[in-house]
């Protein structure tokens, strides 16, 4: 309805301009649940019900057009951190400081289950997006818990019990988030790294590496996407787009692997390419096509006349014809090519030892 003070389209003038109301100027008094302690996590149950949780070791859920709270449940022994409706609204989850995560039954208004297995603080819970009422509704209800001992544990509400345990954080876990498909489980710990973990097998499927604690992971609507908030004042994105440039890259590598292999061909038609090299195992390829001409005239002169031993020794302690196939080169000629030339290098030496020069 509109707020009072200001005038209804039926009744407003079409000469008078429009003057648009104050907002928050005249609305009701908000809805308060009375507790003697600051409150630090809410959650709708529907559009009239939420529960709220304190510091004073209570949990409280309320209801619109109600005075006091309709249901107060007591059981932790320390700050109450979050809590959480499952997708069916009959279940709250609660997580605490007394390293005990606990579900509450609204409609017994009692404790159904409570769950004592992490080593220090529970910060956070999630519930899956699966079971009855859900996108999923053929997979198992599924309750995510983190906790400051740098671990999460999925929970099975249906057995009562832990179904999986992921350890690889090395600080605080402050945030767990369910993909949408429910299959997948994103974690952001203080240890600035961001886990995407397989609800199924329990395996760590990425490990995305950010610049700063990380306080809260979030999935996209399609579920190829992961956001995440993190203490250096940064937002980044994780996903897909990670995995396109890591192809790209290999396609580059592999073109640039294929042009060598072509260039090297065309020097040579035979597949193999000449390379001089010095005494100490230096390449020089940029003269290996002039020296290769030189060669095949000593060839042929050899072939005529017979060559001093002084001088042939003196030729072969500075240069030696080797050659390398295409792909030999190709694939050690942009990282380390007298690598691969010294040991035909080596070869040859033996070979002209054998031979008598």
């Amino acid at each position: 309805p509109p707020l009072s003070g200001t005038q209804s389209p039926a009744k407003r003038s079409s000469s008078s301009a429009f003057t648009p109301p104050k907002p928050y100027s005249k609305l009701p008094p908000p809805l308060t649940c009375p507790s003697p302690a600051p409150a630090l996590d809410v959650d709708w149950k529907d559009n009239e019900t939420f529960a709220s949780c304190s510091t004073d070791q209570s949990i409280q859920v309320c209801r619109l057009g109600s005075d006091s709270p309709i249901k107060t449940f007591r059981g932790h022994s320390n700050e109450v951190n979050a809590i959480k409706w499952d997708p069916r609204g009959q279940l709250l989850a609660s997580c605490s400081d007394d390293m005990t995560l606990k579900l509450w039954s609204v409609d017994r208004g009692s404790l159904v289950h409570d769950f004592k297995a992490h080593q220090k603080e529970i910060y956070t819970i999630k519930w899956s997006p699966t079971g009855y009422n859900t996108r999923n509704p053929n997979a198992n209800l599924y309750l995510a818990s983190a906790s400051f001992d740098a671990t999460v544990r999925l929970w099975d509400v249906e057995a009562g019990a832990c179904a999986q345990v992921f350890c690889n954080h090395r600080e605080p876990v402050y945030s767990v988030a369910f993909s949408p498909c429910g299959r997948y489980l994103a974690s952001g710990s203080f240890d600035k790294c961001v886990h995407i973990w397989s609800i199924e097998s329990g395996t760590l499927v990425h490990k995305y590496q950010g610049t700063g604690g990380i306080f809260e992971v979030c999935w996209n609507s399609t579920g190829d996407r992961v956001g995440a908030s993190a203490a250096d004042g940064t937002h980044r994105l994780y996903g897909n787009c990670l995995l396109l440039l890591l192809l790209f890259l290999l396609l580059l590598l592999l073109g640039r692997i294929w042009l060598l292999s072509r260039l090297l061909l065309r020097l040579h038609p035979t597949g193999t390419f000449p390379v001089s090299v010095d005494a100490t195992g230096q390449s020089h390829s940029g003269q290996a096509e002039k020296e290769s001409q030189h060669r095949q005239a000593d060839d042929k002169a050899e072939a005529r006349q017979p060559v001093k031993s002084s001088r042939r020794e003196e030729s072969s302690s500075w240069h030696q014809r080797v050659h390398c196939s295409a792909i030999g080169c190709c694939m050690q000629f942009p990282y380390d090519f007298a690598a691969c030339v010294a040991p035909i290098r080596r070869r040859n030496e033996r070979g002209a030892r054998g031979r008598g020069h």
